[in-house]
């Protein structure tokens, strides 16, 4: 700071150094302020590239598109919770015996899944390992 080397033992000169000292703190005030709000704004700026390159916006692909079923459905195999356009739809072939009857498939215990029922999964995988009979792991 400059109040050591700037005080004289005058009274007049005592008051142009103590108006320089507050005209001083003043703009040290506002640089302090100055570089709070470019701190922020560089940090904002950070993240925003950050999240940019960390979670980029899905291709246009996946999603849905006009006439897409977007209600969710559950895996007839694990039982999350997945929109319809995004999973596999699984439906009987309609014929006239499978019509007539109402037999409840074995391998679904827990939901009650008919033959005449569409079943629905999340993905290939899911749908080839409820058909071989396996069941569902969480952590495998």
């Amino acid at each position: 700071m400059l109040s050591a080397s700037l005080i004289v033992k005058s009274k007049g000169d005592n008051v142009i150094c103590s108006n320089i000292l507050r005209a001083l703190s003043a703009t040290q005030r506002s640089l302090a302020v100055f570089a709070v709000i470019t701190t922020i704004l560089i940090i904002w700026i950070c993240m925003w590239l950050f999240y940019k390159v960390m979670y980029p916006r899905p291709p246009k692909s996946m999603m849905p598109k006009e006439g897409d079923v977007t209600t969710p459905r559950t895996c007839n195999f694990c039982g999350h919770s997945l929109a319809e356009y995004r999973g596999v739809l699984e439906t009987p072939p309609h014929s006239d015996a499978m019509l007539a009857t109402d037999e409840v498939v074995a391998d679904t215990a827990d939901t009650g899944t008919t033959k005449n029922q569409a079943l629905f999964f999340c993905n290939y995988e899911h749908q080839a390992d409820f058909h071989a009979g396996k069941t569902y792991k969480a952590h495998s």
